[in-house]
This record gives C-alpha cells, sequence and structure tokens, in this order.
C-alpha cells in the first residue's frame, strides 16, 4: 500500500508504477490536485484500476460529473472504515478474474481460483 497526501505527488507515485495498483482511493478536496483530476489521470494509463472517492461534497460531484471523469464509487463523509473496507472490497471483486480461470501473479507463477 502506498499513500500520498498530495494530489501532485499521488500522481508521480503512480505513474512512477502504474502496474502496481489494484485500486486507488482517493479524497475529491486535496492540496495539489483534486481528486477529479488524480482519478482523470489514472483512467488515462490504466482505465482497468478502480478508483474509490471519498468526498463530503456530493453535491458538487453530480455537477461535475463525477462518474465521466473516471470515478468508480463514490463514498459519503462521514463514513465508518467497514464501509469503505466494503467499497474497496466491491471494487476489487467486480474486477476479479472469472473463478477457475488462471491468476497471473506477480512473480510469474500461475494460480487457479
Amino acid at each position: 500500500m502506498r499513500t500520498e497526501t498530495d494530489g501532485a505527488r499521488a500522481i508521480e507515485t503512480f505513474s512512477a508504477e502504474p502496474g502496481a495498483f489494484d485500486v486507488v482511493v482517493t479524497d475529491y478536496a486535496m492540496p495539489g490536485t483534486s481528486g477529479l483530476e488524480l482519478a482523470e489521470c489514472i483512467k488515462s494509463r490504466r482505465p482497468d484500476v478502480p478508483v474509490l472517492l471519498t468526498t463530503g461534497f456530493g453535491q458538487r460531484l453530480a455537477v461535475e460529473g463525477a462518474d465521466v471523469r473516471g470515478i468508480d464509487r463514490v463514498l459519503e463523509k462521514p463514513y465508518r472504515m467497514a464501509e469503505l473496507a466494503r467499497a474497496v472490497r466491491d471494487l476489487l471483486d467486480a474486477k476479479a478474474p472469472v473463478a477457475g480461470a488462471p491468476l497471473q501473479l506477480r512473480d510469474n507463477r500461475e494460480v487457479r481460483t
């Protein structure tokens, strides 16, 4: 897991190793770059990486079109850790391979699910 508190730094971190990410959790309001801009950047490089945006500005997101800017799920603040965990799990499960299909691990071993 990697964490950044600055949006511009988050883009640098992702850009340096985009294959290392399975999901990205970001906040709408961050210094440097907004969560929406971060999502657009991620999706332009890796459209398969799910992006979860946390926000206290739900109404503003509807106006700005979060769904067309690369956001796969929005989690409204305040939220409980269990809600965050469930949202991340749902995003990961949605992109999981079909049961029984070989899964390629990073060390090039193949595993059956």
